[in-house]
This record gives structure tokens, C-alpha cells and sequence, in this order.
């Protein structure tokens, strides 16, 4: 099975940042920083060349406890570091987890697109169509977003995902190592209770502007849910009503009983379309306002390890100027007031010996906080440069997703208003007496018809 997982993608850990505010933790934590500047430079700065990937087809495999779902990921592509040109395999979603988990590794300054959480939708069977459509969809969204970034498309380890043979990618991935295994997963638990001594109004901005298109994205969901709902409710009760209509036309007759049951069938046209619109905006509107969101939710994950990136520098340095304020005092001082003094050790060497170490520890610690620092400012910059993307995808997104939502709208009312005014069209032919008229010859005891009395 699986394992749960953030909106963002991530499992979350305790362990990591434990030992950050010591020198061992700190020096480790900043090793382990600047290792991150092997994807900076791994990969070209721009993709031009076609990458269409497709997600289709969900199949279950198996039953109870181990049953999974996989899927078809088909790729078109013209990039030459591909065997072919256009093929496919199937990937289940530890898959594509697996690929999102080395994403965030090699590119710590780009926003990697979200994953669907475990459950997208809590009443939904995991297996029913419904819920395998929605996540499908999302994860070629997932893989779409990828595919057009200059950085992530160039992965290794995306490329292997998307033609390696699926016993090669399990072994890639018992094989995957996690360079930021030790902190960057307890980044949410951690950055709360981290203050930066130097923070970056930059991002301070960005965070500000991060939580609020959160909060309103949240609301948007909320009231497309609810705008879904009310249609899909419309449709049930519009088609409800064509049955009491075909009942009343099946107890009339003439021009009555032929236009209740033209209105009755148009009835169930107009149901058919605005279910359908329903079903539509669930995916085209709610799903896709909901990718948004958990999209800005992964924006926030990479700010934070940006922060905590920057706290495991600052305390870095911080370790440097203790080292520096010892061997100063150490360099004043006459030796004699140490451990090893009491021990009866010669003052001079215990001196000696104290500043031998302290020189190679500060001379290690000043060659990994300038790395460190080094790879900081490249993270800095690249998370600016990609926020920027970020901004010019969601401009075009948002264009897209409105007018889809909006020609969808204008397409069902204009057709249920043609339905509307051909139903109209049916009961202006029925003639005004003609109801009159059967009440008036049943009344007279049986004298005259309809045909009779007009």
C-alpha cells in the first residue's frame, strides 16, 4: 500500500533537524546542504523540443489488501536522449511519488508540481471510476507540468520513469538514495518553531502572498463544490419532473397529450444536459481549482526548506564565530587552567594540541559555510527565477480554466434554451378552448364532442 502523504507529496519525519543547533549537527546539516549544488548543474537551461506526455487507461490489479491501480503513460517526444519516439509503459502511484520525491532532490530551487493526495475525495472508493478518473487526470497533470519545465524535463530520473521497464524502475528505486532524507521531510514541523536571524523580505512577501492564494483558493474550491452540487441536483429533480408530465399527457388527448409528451422528452434533454455540465465542471473546474491549491501548497514546502536552508547556514556561521572567539581566548591565555593540565599534562602542548584542532575545525567550517552559502544564493535565485514561471502558468491557467468553465455554461444554457423555446413552440399550438370545450360536453350529458361543439 502506498504511504500517506502531504498535499504537497511529502511523508513527513521527526528525525533530521534535531541536532541543528550543534556544531556536529550543523556541520552535517551544511554538508548535507551544499550537496544540493550537484542540481544546478546537471541539467540545461531550456527545453524547446516536443515532450507530450499521457496519462489513460486505469486498470486494477488484485484484490483486498494489496489491490493497486496502474496506469498507462504514454509519451510522443522528438528529444534524442529518448530509445524512441513515441511509447508507453504503466506506473502505479508510488510511481509517480517516487519520481515527484527525487524531483524536489535535484532541483531544491523549483517548485515541484503536487501529486493527488491519497484520497482526493473522502466518500469516494478508491477504485470506484469516479475517484481512478479524478486522480488520473491529476496525474497527467502532474507529468504535463513536468514535461514543460527546462529543468524537470531534463531528469534522469524522468526520463526512467517514463520508458525504463517496470523491474528496472523498482530497482531504481530501492536504490535511490535521499540526499535531504535527514531534514528536508520535517521541514513543516520544523519551520514553525525556527526563527531566521537575517530573513529575506523577499520572501517574507512571498510567503504573505503564498498563504492568502491558499486561503483564497480554498474558497473558490469550497464554492465550485457547491456550485457542482446544486447543478447535479438541478438535473435529478428537471429529470424527475419529465414523468409527471408524460403520466398527465398519457390522460389526455389531441393536441394536449402530443405536446405534454414532446415537453416531457425535451424535459429529459434538458436533464441530460446540465448532468453533464455538472460532470464536467467537476473536473474542469473544482479538480482543477484544486490542483491549484495543492500546487500553492507545494510553493509554501519549498519556502519553508529555503528557510531552513538558510537557518542551517546562519547557525553554521554562528558555530564559526564560537571556534574563532575559543582560539582567541585560547591564544590569550597561559594554558594552565584545562582539563589536561589537571591531568598533569604540560600546559604549553595542552595549549598546542587545543589550537591545532581549533584551526582544522574552523578551517572546515569556513570551506562548508561558504559552499553552503554558495548553493543558498543559487537556491535564492533559481526559486525567484521558477516563482516567476510559476506566476505566467497561472496566468494562463486560470485563463484556460474560466473559458472552458464559461463556454461550457454559455453551450448548456443556449441549448436548453433552444429546448425551452421548442417545448414553448408545443404548447402554443394547443388550442385555447380545447380543455374547455371536453368540460363543456361532458357537462351536457354526453350532447356533443369536441369536434361537435367547435
Amino acid at each position: 500500500m502506498e504511504a500517506p502523504l502531504s498535499p504537497s507529496g511529502d511523508e513527513t519525519t521527526e528525525a533530521g533537524m534535531a541536532g541543528a543547533g550543534s556544531g556536529s549537527g550543523v556541520t552535517e546539516a551544511v554538508t548535507k546542504t551544499a550537496a544540493v549544488d550537484e542540481g544546478f548543474e546537471s541539467f540545461p537551461q531550456s527545453n524547446s523540443l516536443e515532450l507530450d506526455v499521457r496519462v489513460t487507461s486505469p486498470e486494477k490489479h488484485g484484490d483486498g489488501y494489496d489491490a493497486y491501480v496502474s496506469y498507462c503513460v504514454t509519451t510522443k517526444t522528438s528529444m534524442p536522449t529518448f530509445k524512441d519516439g513515441e511509447f508507453y509503459v504503466r506506473r502505479r502511484y508510488k510511481d509517480f511519488l517516487w519520481l515527484r520525491g527525487r524531483l524536489e532532490e535535484s532541483v531544491p530551487g523549483c517548485v515541484v508540481p503536487p501529486m493527488p493526495e491519497k484520497h482526493i475525495l473522502k466518500h469516494l472508493n478508491r477504485f470506484s471510476d469516479e475517484f481512478t478518473e479524478r486522480r488520473r487526470h491529476l496525474l497527467e497533470c502532474f507529468l504535463r507540468r513536468v514535461a514543460e519545465h527546462p529543468l524537470m524535463s531534463q531528469s534522469e530520473d524522468f526520463h526512467k520513469f517514463l520508458e525504463a521497464p517496470a523491474h528496472e524502475l523498482t530497482t531504481a528505486r530501492k536504490r535511490s538514495g535521499t540526499i535531504l532524507d535527514s531534514w528536508a521531510d520535517s521541514v513543516k514541523n520544523y519551520a514553525s518553531k525556527m526563527i531566521l536571524r537575517a530573513p529575506d523580505d523577499r520572501f517574507l512577501k512571498l510567503n504573505i502572498y503564498v498563504a492568502q492564494f491558499n486561503t483564497h483558493m480554498a474558497a473558490m474550491e469550497a464554492v465550485s463544490n457547491r456550485l457542482v452540487k446544486e447543478l447535479g441536483d438541478l438535473a435529478v429533480d428537471v429529470h424527475d419532473f419529465g414523468p409527471v408530465f408524460s403520466a398527465i399527457a398519457n390522460s389526455e388527448e389531441g393536441m394536449l397529450c402530443h405536446a405534454l409528451t414532446a415537453v416531457a422528452n425535451d424535459l429529459e434533454r434538458v436533464s441530460e444536459s446540465i448532468k453533464g455540465t455538472s460532470e464536467a465542471m467537476a473536473v474542469e473546474l473544482s479538480v482543477a481549482l484544486h490542483e491549484y491549491l495543492l500546487y500553492g501548497q507545494a510553493l509554501q514546502v519549498v519556502l519553508r526548506r529555503r528557510d531552513v536552508m538558510q537557518l542551517n547556514v546562519e547557525l553554521a556561521m554562528e558555530e564559526l564565530d564560537r571556534k574563532r572567539a575559543d582560539r582567541d581566548a585560547t591564544l590569550g591565555s597561559d594554558g594552565k587552567v584545562s582539563i589536561g593540565t589537571l591531568m598533569g599534562k604540560d600546559p604549553s602542548v595542552v595549549k598546542d594540541q587545543k589550537l591545532e584542532r581549533l584551526a582544522k575545525e574552523i578551517q572546515d567550517l569556513e570551506v562548508q559555510v561558504e559552499k553552503a552559502s554558495d548553493v543558498h544564493n543559487k537556491v535564492n535565485e533559481a526559486l525567484l527565477e521558477d516563482v516567476q514561471h510559476w506566476h505566467a502558468r497561472k496566468k494562463r491557467d486560470f485563463k484556460q480554466i474560466f473559458q472552458r468553465h464559461a463556454d461550457a455554461q454559455i453551450a448548456m444554457h443556449k441549448g436548453n434554451l433552444e429546448l425551452w423555446e421548442g417545448m414553448l413552440r408545443q404548447v402554443n399550438r394547443i388550442p385555447a378552448t380545447c380543455g374547455l370545450n371536453r368540460m363543456v360536453g361532458s357537462g351536457k350529458g354526453g350532447k356533443g364532442s369536441e369536434g361537435g361543439e367547435s
